[in-house]
């Protein structure tokens, strides 16, 4: 084979390589978005808004003290799944389970929303993440 051909061969496998990564047949996962916060005794805490990339998302909360709640919200925060519950890190079979959100919302703008399940009564410090 020819240095030519080699070449040739190199510029065909780069190109063919570009392709398939900018359509994704080899990109990662959708992304995990997460944050370390310390949840309020009363309301919620929404995350930024971003574009959903299917139409279900997750929810994942780890280092919590006490329960926490997560759901999917639309951009004007009304409800597109229930509250999922997060178990705290004394429940070992549930502790950092990544909770399903079924809203067929995918290319809307939405939010994940989340809360203590003991309103009124603990603040929760938590590691957040949501998937859109």
């Amino acid at each position: 084979m020819t240095s030519f051909n080699k070449i040739k061969i190199s510029i065909i496998f780069a190109i063919t390589f570009s392709i398939i990564m900018s359509t994704g047949v080899f990109a990662a996962s959708r992304p995990w978005y997460k944050d370390w916060l310390v949840l309020p005794r009363t309301g919620s805490m929404k995350t930024n808004a971003r574009k959903a990339l299917s139409n279900t998302q997750q929810t994942k909360v780890t280092s919590n003290k006490y329960d926490v709640l997560g759901r999917i919200v639309n951009k004007n925060g009304t409800a597109l799944s229930n509250y999922k519950t997060h178990q705290d890190k004394n429940n070992s079979k549930e502790y950092a389970v990544a909770q399903n959100h079924k809203t067929n919302a995918k290319g809307s703008t939405i939010r994940a929303q989340f809360k203590t399940s003991l309103t009124n009564f603990k603040t929760t410090s938590a590691t957040i993440a949501w998937r859109p």
